[in-house]
């Protein structure tokens, strides 16, 4: 990113003034020429001249080399760097000399690294530039993580050749974290992994995982002994050969279970693969019960055993892990606890549930977000429940939702319109069955 230029009061009524003259001048070339000739005469003009062109503006092929090589004869680096994307068809000698004057910079470091940036988001702009010999530069240079980043601006350059030197030269974290570059590649991964593991770094490893790939068994327990476990069980698919099952137990053992099976971050759990009824007896025998009910969508081939031991209230969202399970008995269970909230959100799972005793039950015990969340599965009852939400005063929920209702009629749109609801009705009439009059 080019440093933003802060520009005095003067320099802001230069540009403008220029800008309003080179308009003008736009279609005489030869005042154009003339007016070129006389702002490159000074450092001060030159600088003022790059700022007049604005954002999106170019110099043409021969204003860029005339403008660059001035600056480079004065040995101005500042304002040639600071402009580089003003410029075009610049020739060698100029790259030449941004990198003999960057390789020696002793001004401050975060000045330092933005011209360095500036000169890789350019480089497709010099002439007959040997990317072996900029590569090379960059790395003399120390900016390993701006070569990495521009990779794709070296043209011609071997990638291998670079990561061989990154690697000789302890640039190992550089790579870790930059390793999407270099993706066809696939024997880097292990290599920078097994690296970090030599230099006792495993802890830069870890938090770098889902860069990698084709990571093996090996590595995972060189990272579970260094104590990342949760780290490997976050990405478990970045590993080969792993035995999932092994991981769990090692977790529990570990008392570390709360912080990958826990209500809070439920997404590490869909990284288990083949956990069955043996791994949920294991939880449920280690006090852990919560954590396989919070979590039961990854598991398979449980059994009415494992769904007794478990809260109904979790069984009833995956009833198709449990084989052998009575699902009428479970339907019965869940209306004697008046748990309409979970047979709501699950409709579709029985067969014999009556619809509207469900919606009903809602109604009396007002659970209205319930009823807007779900009016989706109820069959043929949209226009019922509208209207009991409407009752009830609580049009804006039904308002917030409509685009869940269906089979509505003219009486619930007169009603919205009462209550200054027109726009709702004028935007979805066809859930009102309105038509327009001929």
């Amino acid at each position: 990113m080019v440093k933003k230029i802060r520009r005095t009061k003067e320099q802001q009524e230069y540009r403008d003034n220029l800008a309003h003259d080179l308009k003008k001048l736009r279609n005489y070339g030869d005042a154009w020429k003339d007016l070129a000739q006389t702002l490159l005469d000074n450092k001060k003009a030159t600088k003022r001249y790059l700022e007049s062109l604005g954002e999106g503006r170019r110099l043409n092929k021969k204003d860029s080399k005339r403008i660059s090589n001035k600056l480079v004869e004065e040995d101005n680096i500042e304002i040639l760097v600071e402009n580089l994307d003003k410029f075009e068809w610049l020739n060698k000698e100029v790259a030449d000399y941004l990198v003999n004057k960057l390789t020696r910079y002793s001004g401050t470091q975060d000045e330092h690294r933005i011209w360095w940036m500036a000169v890789a988001k350019n480089l497709d702009k010099f002439e007959w530039l040997d990317y072996k010999e900029m590569a090379e530069s960059f790395i003399k240079g120390r900016q390993f993580d701006i070569l990495v980043e521009y990779l794709d601006k070296f043209e011609w350059l071997d990638p291998k050749e670079i990561v061989n030197y990154m690697i000789n030269n302890g640039r190992i974290r550089t790579l870790a974290c930059d390793l999407h570059k270099f993706k066809w590649l696939k024997w880097l991964d292990k290599e920078i992994a097994e690296k970090l593991i030599e230099d006792n770094d495993e802890s830069e490893l870890a938090r770098n995982l889902d860069k990698f790939e084709w990571l093996d068994k090996e590595i995972a327990d060189k990272l579970i002994e260094a104590w990342e476990l949760r780290r490997v069980s976050e990405n478990l698919d970045k590993f080969k050969w792993l035995d999932h099952k092994e991981i769990l137990r090692e977790m529990v053992r570990r008392e570390r279970l709360s912080s990958a099976f826990s209500v809070r971050s439920p997404r590490n759990l869909s990284k288990f693969k083949w956990l069955d009824k043996e791994m949920a007896d294991y939880l449920i025998s280690n006090g852990c019960k919560l954590d396989l009910e919070l979590n039961l969508g990854v598991f398979d081939w449980l059994d009415k055993e494992i769904a007794e031991k478990l809260n109904i209230r979790y069984v009833v969202g995956h009833l198709e892990k449990f084989e052998w399970l009575d699902h009428k008995k479970i339907l019965d269970r869940l209306i004697e606890d008046e748990c309409w909230d979970i047979l709501a959100n699950n409709l579709e799972k029985f067969e014999w549930l009556d619809h509207k005793r469900v919606a009903d039950e809602l109604i009396k015990h007002c659970e209205w977000h319930t009823l807007v969340e779900t009016v989706d599965k109820f069959k043929w009852l949209d226009k019922e429940i509208a209207w009991a939400i409407i009752r009830h005063r609580q049009t804006h929920l039904f308002v917030e939702n409509i685009e869940k209702f269906e089979w509505l009629d003219k009486k619930i749109a007169e009603k919205l319109i009462k209550e200054w609801y027109w726009d709702v009705v004028a935007k979805y009439p066809e859930k009102f069955w309105l038509k327009k009059e001929k």
